[in-house]
């Protein structure tokens, strides 16, 4: 197919036809001095044009093109050019000649066409119209197989052919079979391997957090207990006369033990309360996008030293109220004043003058056997699957992150290891947010 710029028709047969080949044409279609060119542009002979900038260009690539196969074709076209310049005939073939063009583009010959010297196919568009108006009666055509470089040539003027009816076609050389081949084998391993990833939940690398606005009452629940004490004594409307001494001596110790009980929950409470808004919980997720399951998976997870790990199963539950003794079938208002007496005098000396701290029987459980303290890096967890199927995902945790104080932004160092697979390093971020 031909574009013809406006006004251009049909030469004379004394009209000499000259073909610009671009630099692609020479290194992608059939060997230049092979090609019936007249044929191309229905003339009986025509004049083949080697503009300097495609010379340049050709040269170029027979030592740096990336292909050696288009290396081999640059050496073999400039090979050709050099005998066709010291032909006596200056001929390629029958009703094919051969001419160089070399000039030194001026500022007139690119300014009016906006083309810039420094774009490759610009200069030589520059340089091809610096030839056809050097040769007004002459019919000049470019040969390019670039889309942009014959759209900007047809827009200039120029009538523009395309090669394609004598492409050929792009057999791959021996390194591009080989790198296909490696690269076909590659694919085919890595669909073998499984492919681990570990996030937070919705894919992400990092958490935010917001700490708990919870503050501590500073006195160890003891204000909690005084508003309960009115649990401590029945009413004495309700009660009767006791008709059992047993009755009386069963509810006088189990009630002074519910006392020590009580004062002790509430000071494990306040423990617990605190170590609860200390605590941040998440989650991971461990997806396997790979085309095969991951088998013997195991999950390693290095947390800072300054914090404590727990599980499910190791995490301590709240503490739990214990229960009042069950009040006597009868009482006396005499022994009702004996019991009342005896335990506000021992609620007093013991507690609210702050003799003794109650005993405490929370201890926080760290030992499940997956966390283990180590001294120099931080906290090490693991966690082990026994398979992981493709396009599936498992769940680490949830985990619970006690911190000595408010929560603060840490990096977590993960390890994941499997069956055929390299292990896979990374990191998540735990951005905990300040409070407004």
């Amino acid at each position: 197919m031909v574009f013809q710029s406006k006004g251009s028709g049909k030469p004379s047969s004394e009209t000499v036809t000259y073909l610009v080949p671009d630099t692609s044409v020479y290194l992608h279609c059939r060997f230049f001095t092979e090609v019936d060119w007249p044929s191309l542009v229905n003339r009986s002979q025509v004049v083949l044009v080697l503009p300097a900038p495609v010379l340049r260009e050709i040269d170029k690539h027979k030592d740096s093109h990336p292909q050696r196969k288009r290396r081999e074709r640059a050496r073999r076209v400039v090979d050709e050019f050099k005998k066709a310049q010291q032909s006596a005939t200056g001929a390629l073939r029958p009703g094919v000649g051969f001419q160089a063009y070399r000039c030194a583009l001026q500022r007139e010959d690119l300014e009016p066409y906006a083309l810039d010297k420094d774009i490759p196919d610009e200069r030589i568009l520059a340089t091809i119209l610096r030839f056809a108006r050097e040769n007004p009666d002459a019919e000049v055509v470019l040969v390019a197989r670039d889309g942009t470089m014959s759209f900007t040539a047809s827009e200039l003027g120029l009538q523009v052919v395309d090669p394609r009816s004598i492409e050929e076609r792009d057999e791959p050389d021996e390194t591009e079979r080989e790198l296909e081949t490696a690269k076909r084998r590659l694919v085919d391993l890595e669909s073998r391997v499984p492919k681990l990833e570990l996030s937070f939940e919705g894919g992400q690398n990092f958490f935010k957090v917001k700490p708990s606005s919870f503050s501590p009452s500073g006195d160890s629940g003891l204000s909690e207990f005084r508003a309960a004490k009115v649990r401590l004594h029945p009413r004495v409307g309700e009660l009767q006369v006791l008709a059992d001494q047993s009755e009386f001596l069963r509810y006088a110790k189990e009630h002074a033990d519910y006392v020590d009980d009580l004062a002790a929950y509430f000071s494990d409470l306040e423990k617990w309360r605190q170590r609860d808004a200390n605590t941040v919980v998440v989650s991971l997720h461990l997806a396997n996008s790979g085309r095969v399951p991951a088998e013997s998976v195991m999950v390693e997870l290095l947390f800072p030293g300054d914090l404590d790990i727990e599980t499910e199963n190791t995490r301590p539950p709240q503490p739990k109220e214990p229960k009042p003794p069950s009040p006597p079938r009868s009482l006396s208002a005499f022994g009702l004043a004996i019991i009342s007496s005896s335990f506000r005098e021992r609620y007093e000396s013991e507690f609210g003058a702050g003799k003794r701290e109650p005993h405490s029987n929370f201890v926080p459980n760290l030992s499940a056997p997956e966390i283990a303290h180590t001294v120099s890096q931080g906290i090490y967890l693991s966690q082990k699957f026994a398979k992981i199927q493709q396009a599936t995902s498992e769940v680490v945790g949830p985990l619970f992150l006690v911190f000595s104080k408010r929560p603060h932004s840490v990096k977590i160092r993960y390890t994941l290891r499997a069956d055929h697979m390299e292990p896979l390093r990374g990191e998540l971020h735990l951005v905990a947010k300040k409070l407004s």
